[in-house]
């Protein structure tokens, strides 16, 4: 999925531990709370994600969620108004 704004933000959420950050810079990784293992029950993160380009690249390697219980949702810019995937 390509994404044509220099910040975007995502989070995947279920509601109880904490999790998410901050990252900026050209390429990185994100993981879940206890990956490889299972991501703790009533999870909620939230990653904003900052990069020097117009486009941000999100490339998902490894997905494995309980939906409709736990979803992840895409976002531009820098508030949850654009909400541009789910």
């Amino acid at each position: 999925m390509s994404i044509n704004a220099n910040e975007v933000r995502f989070y995947f959420m279920n509601r109880s531990a904490l999790c998410g950050g901050v990252y900026s810079g050209v390429n990185g990784t994100i993981s879940s709370p206890n990956f490889p293992s299972d991501y703790p029950s009533y999870t909620y993160c939230l990653y904003t994600i900052t990069v020097p380009y117009e486009t941000v690249c999100i490339e998902f390697t490894n997905f494995n969620i309980e939906y409709p219980f736990a979803y992840v949702t895409i976002y531009e810019g820098v508030t949850l108004e654009k909400r541009i995937g789910r």
